[in-house]
């Protein structure tokens, strides 16, 4: 069984640090591979598994495509702004925050706690009650339901957050995207900049 949650972090790590979607995830894909192979593990795939590969994926290509989005929404709800944030943390918040917006199927207080365990689990034990309180800041304005909008997508101006989404670097075949000539916009987002230089929260 594989933890998805934990896997895309490790997956959008190297996202951030330059390497395309895809290629990311299948990187952490074959490392559990590997390690069920050396653990004698070659019984077919349970639907659990399967579900779990599914969010894996949908979790690295959703927050890498919505990354803009995601740094707005950290804009409106932290203190301090996204690129101002320590990098993987911000990868942190990408992680709930686009399982609150936009996976219906998940229930907002799972989003929630398996976010806060990550940031747990990954270094940032003593900034759980800051990814815990973004988090359900976040509900508390509406998000979470219906299309997981809410009242912050009247703050963002969703036809120009969503849209203009394009990530870091996406999947080398997602085309659609480079291909909107109306966005033009990301080429000049000098906010994410500043990722590899994010300061530690204050």
């Amino acid at each position: 069984m594989i933890n998805s949650r934990q896997l895309a972090f490790l997956a959008l790590r190297e996202v951030h640090k330059g390497a395309y979607a895809d290629v990311a995830l299948d990187r952490v894909l074959q490392k559990v591979k590997l390690s069920d192979a050396c653990n004698g593990l070659h019984q077919r795939q349970s639907d659990e598994e399967l579900s779990d590969r599914r969010l894996l994926t949908d979790l690295v290509y959703g927050s890498t495509r919505r990354q803009r989005t995601l740094d707005a929404l950290i804009d409106q709800l932290g203190k301090k702004k996204s690129h101002q944030q320590p990098p993987y943390l911000r990868t942190i918040l990408h992680l709930g925050l686009y399982q609150l917006r936009y996976l219906e199927r998940i229930p907002p207080s799972a989003a929630v706690n398996t976010t806060v365990q990550l940031a747990k689990e990954n270094g940032f034990s003593g900034l759980t009650g800051f990814v815990n309180g973004l988090l359900r800041e976040y509900i508390r304005r509406g998000g979470g339901d219906g299309e997981r909008g809410g009242l912050l997508g009247g703050l963002l101006g969703d036809s120009l957050g969503d849209k203009g989404d394009k990530g870091d670097k996406g999947d080398k075949g997602d085309k659609a995207d480079k291909g909107d000539k109306g966005d033009k916009g990301d080429k000049g987002d000098k906010g994410d900049k500043g990722d590899s230089l994010g300061t530690p929260w204050g």
